[in-house]
């Protein structure tokens, strides 16, 4: 097998060990099993790999989307928050199937701009959100009268239709809606 050769600012960088790397099982001494790269790595996925900053002022959706959707690619596994962060999102991701999101004590504001027609946390089939806050903090009310829109988490809605999920935890999380008048939900809806 060739060396895996690396090109950084026109100084090429040659690594035979990184031969070992590319799509070999390694022996993790963690029991008996064989393991791959990929499924170690799978083991901790943060939002902010992807780009989240978690300072209450850029609007992260695009990152916890991009965690979400990685994580879900590699069959499910958890998605991590950095404690103590407070992240805001402009509108609430989709939670896909087999994905656990664990806030490890951060907070997510969930920003809504006035007349967006948009839900929180879309939880879909064996997803999980957990260990933190998801605050509501809607900066307008939505042009629709569906009680889901701005609801801060969602079980069992999907493009507009209800869907039966099923196997959705939400454990240790505290919800707040800063919602006021009449329009959009409050807190967490299921559908079935």
């Amino acid at each position: 097998m060739a060396d895996t050769t690396f090109v950084n600012n026109a100084t090429p960088i040659v690594a035979d060990w990184l031969n070992d790397v590319n799509d070999k099982l390694y022996h993790l001494n963690l029991g008996n099993s064989d393991r791959s790269l990929t499924s170690k790595l799978q083991d901790f996925v943060s939002v902010d790999d992807f780009g989240a900053v978690g300072d209450n002022t850029t609007d992260d959706l695009a990152s916890v989307q991009a965690a979400i959707d990685s994580v879900n690619a590699l069959g499910g596994g958890k998605v991590y928050f950095r404690p103590g962060a407070i992240y805001r999102l402009s509108a609430g991701p989709v939670v896909k199937t087999g994905v656990k999101l664990d806030l490890n004590g951060a907070t997510v504001n969930l920003v809504f701009g006035s007349g967006a027609d948009t839900l929180g946390f879309d939880m879909r089939q064996d997803s999980a959100i957990m260990n933190g806050t998801v605050n509501g903090a809607e900066a307008g009310a939505p042009t629709s009268s569906d009680k889901d829109l701005h609801c801060p988490i969602v079980v069992g809605r999907t493009g507009g239709s209800l869907a039966g999920y099923n196997n959705v935890r939400i454990s240790d999380l505290r919800v707040t809606n800063t919602r006021s008048g009449t329009i959009g939900g409050r807190g967490i809806l299921v559908q079935s």
